[in-house]
């Protein structure tokens, strides 16, 4: 799909937000394929929090609904988890995915990325991948996750192949003074940018409660996180690599100040679907499912009375900065869209 199609889409699903009962399908779905994960990472518990009796959704029920998004104007689909290589048919997903003309995204810890596994990432086309990596310093990144020198293997597994591959990293305690340094990293490893997510106590899961607090960022740290941030931007900069925008970055800066940051536009341009087919808003706020998939489907729920009453929740919430949910946010916010339409149109006057 064009960008300007892509903008024409989000032009009218955010008036639809507003005048229309009948609300069209989101731009970007997040799809939970497991809660199964090979690590322990201290601020996550999410493969600990599968209710007894739930089975993840099966790749028939998978396929049903990547049939209703290709119909209904979906344009991504970003594959999480867990750890989402840890189910037998996720390369069966991904086909599905692709041959019904929407991108693929996957979020990986990369543990699993043997050569013979990035060879059939490549085969099945998938758009983008993002490993995380939160230190360059071995022992730190083990302390945070676990997993270092398996990660890095699976990233050079990948690395130089027909793939956007990034490497992303949580803002935390522990990194707080050198994460500008797995840009240095990201270079050696010829991968294409480096994308930041600030530490959230309030994800999917929960974390380790005794653990957490440590990775806590605190007001009396925001002069180091300042710094460490500037250093990142120029590096980033100077090795012409990708990374969250600018306005995204900045808003690291305030979350950690907890100063109001954004109108959010999840249950518009984009929503969570979990391993079990409950349909959320986004896994980073306090806000309930609005259905199940093996109760109804896609369409009735999203324009049900419930999906409703919570897009108007929606826009009062202002408790995360998760770079999923925010940056598609910031980029069909009104000021945006008819920025980048101005762009557009300078663009076309001087090819003219």
């Amino acid at each position: 799909m064009k960008t300007i199609d892509i903008i024409e889409k989000g032009i009218k699903i955010y008036f639809s937000s507003i005048f229309s009962k009948m609300k069209p399908y989101p731009l970007i779905v997040y799809l939970e394929v497991t809660r199964k994960c090979n690590l322990n990472c201290i601020a996550c518990n999410v493969k600990n929090n599968y209710p007894k009796g739930r089975k993840d959704m099966s790749l028939q029920e998978i396929k049903t609904l990547i049939d209703d998004f290709a119909k209904n104007g979906v344009v991504l689909i970003n594959i999480s988890g867990g750890e989402p290589f840890l189910r037998d048919d996720i390369f069966d997903i991904i086909k599905m995915i692709k041959l019904s003309g929407m991108s693929v995204h996957i979020s990986s810890n990369g543990i699993l990325i043997t050569k013979e596994v990035a060879k059939k990432i490549i085969e099945s086309k998938v758009d983008s991948i993002n490993i995380s990596i939160d230190s360059p310093i071995e022992e730190v990144h083990n302390k945070i996750r676990g997993g270092f020198t398996k990660a890095i293997e699976g990233i050079n597994n990948l690395s130089g192949l027909d793939i956007c591959l990034t490497i992303q990293t949580v803002v935390r305690n522990e990194n707080l003074d050198d994460f500008d340094m797995i840009v240095d990293l990201a270079k050696e490893l010829r991968i294409d940018g480096v994308r930041l997510l600030p530490i959230h106590m309030n994800l999917v899961g929960g974390g380790h409660k005794k653990k957490e607090y440590i990775s806590r960022i605190c007001r009396k740290d925001i002069p180091v996180l300042i710094k460490t941030m500037e250093r990142f931007k120029k590096k980033i900069k100077l090795n012409y690599m990708h990374t969250n925008s600018e306005d995204y970055l900045n808003g690291i800066i305030r979350f950690f100040n907890d100063i109001p940051r954004f109108r959010c536009f999840s249950l518009s341009i984009l929503c969570e679907i979990n391993t079990w087919g409950d349909i959320f808003p986004c896994y980073a706020g306090k806000l309930h499912s609005i259905g199940n998939l093996r109760t109804n489907n896609f369409n009735t729920i999203w324009n049900s009375n419930l999906a409703n009453r919570t897009r108007e929740e929606v826009k009062k919430c202002s408790e995360c900065w998760v770079a999923c949910y925010v940056e598609p946010s910031l980029r069909f916010s009104p000021r945006h869209i008819f920025s980048t339409l101005r762009n557009i149109r300078n663009d076309i006057e001087i090819i003219g």
